[in-house]
């Protein structure tokens, strides 16, 4: 793949056809083993890959407004299982077959080994989400996750994994990648997405954008942009309490339906916790979290979920948010009609 690239000097630019073979060359691997064997894209690949998308991604905002009339699908945490992403393009099909739009949420590595299901495969999710970013940018937006940050991949494993199957170099350039990521997402207007939540610090959506990237994250740090990873809903206070994880807040039901009014925003979208159903919804269908990595760290099988979401911009488009038909979830064994799912 060695004449994959156009152009010397400056910012790689990609070739559509060889962008698509590295989506078809991913996508094609189905042993559960493969996160054991070397990465199949070399050092000097990846990291082209790396800095053309890092250069795309830097396009968009800190808040990407959408205004679409197709479909939207919402992909929460992934950390590494790289089947579980499979099984949603099969059921949902690819980026780019259709007019769908797809946000992910973040929190797309640092996955744990899981019996036969073997290593994560971090490094297959990060490579084609961004080579399907480069091949069709206005369908295809990745946010940041609470671990896409240096010294967390340190910790949870997916630096290791680099340097098992690739180099510390590509490492290095995957994470200035992960500090491109814009940060959230507004749906035409009615729906905000981000992973975490939202913060004290955040009187309007659009006040994110005066968070200037590329930018690291400080996993023990606090404000606006630690609240936007870090952050959890609870149905069960008001107002904000300090989050037992250590990090940001916990914000009640009361606080995001006062934000949303605020804001003229009739849901809020998250990620960032681990569901037994997949999902949770709290309120009036007001504030969504979705989790899509299935069985995460052998949870006892419960199952991870995305989101296909119908035109928003009605209130019978956010309603459509929880009702049965729009919600997939996935079992390893397939996939089960209406609100069905997938089981690690």
């Amino acid at each position: 793949m060695l004449d994959w690239l156009l152009g010397l000097g400056g910012s790689p630019k990609i070739r559509p056809k060889h962008l698509q073979d590295i989506v078809e060359q991913l996508l094609s691997q189905q042993r559960p083993g493969s996160g054991e064997q070397p990465f199949p894209l070399n050092e000097r690949e990846l990291k082209r890959l790396c800095g053309a998308a890092k250069e795309v991604l830097l396009k968009d905002p800190s808040l990407v407004e959408l205004r679409t009339d197709a479909q939207v699908v919402v992909v929460g945490d992934l950390h590494g299982q790289y089947q579980d992403l499979q099984r949603i393009f099969e059921r949902l099909g690819r980026p780019g077959s259709d007019p769908k739009v797809w946000v992910f949420l973040g929190d797309y590595i640092d996955g744990v080994r899981r019996g036969m299901r073997g290593w994560p495969m971090g490094l297959e999710i990060v490579a084609t989400l961004l080579a399907l970013k480069l091949r069709h940018p206005t369908q295809v937006f990745m946010l940041r996750g609470n671990h896409e940050c240096s010294e967390i991949t340190v910790l949870f494993g997916f630096c290791g994994e680099c340097q098992r199957r690739s180099t510390l170099a590509v490492w290095e350039a995957v994470m200035q990648v992960f500090d491109a990521l814009p940060l959230a997402a507004q749906l035409n207007g009615s729906v905000f997405l981000c992973h975490g939540g939202i913060s004290p610090h955040l009187k309007r959506p659009q006040d994110i954008n005066e968070i200037r990237r590329p930018l690291d994250v400080n996993p023990n740090g606090e404000g606006l942009l630690c609240d936007l990873l870090w952050a959890d809903p609870s149905a069960n206070i008001s107002g904000w309490c300090p989050n037992p994880r250590g990090v940001s807040y916990v914000f009640g039901l009361d606080v995001a339906q006062r934000w949303m009014r605020d804001n003229g925003l009739r849901a809020i979208v998250r990620a960032h916790m681990v569901q037994q159903t997949g999902f949770e919804v709290l309120g009036n269908n007001e504030v969504m979290t979705v989790f899509s990595a299935a069985d995460y760290r052998e949870s006892g099988g419960w199952p991870g979920l995305a989101l296909d979401v119908g035109p928003v911009g009605t209130g019978a488009g956010v309603k459509a948010l929880a009702a049965s038909q729009p919600c997939w979830m996935f079992w390893s064994t397939g996939w089960l009609p209406g609100c069905a799912g997938w089981r690690g």
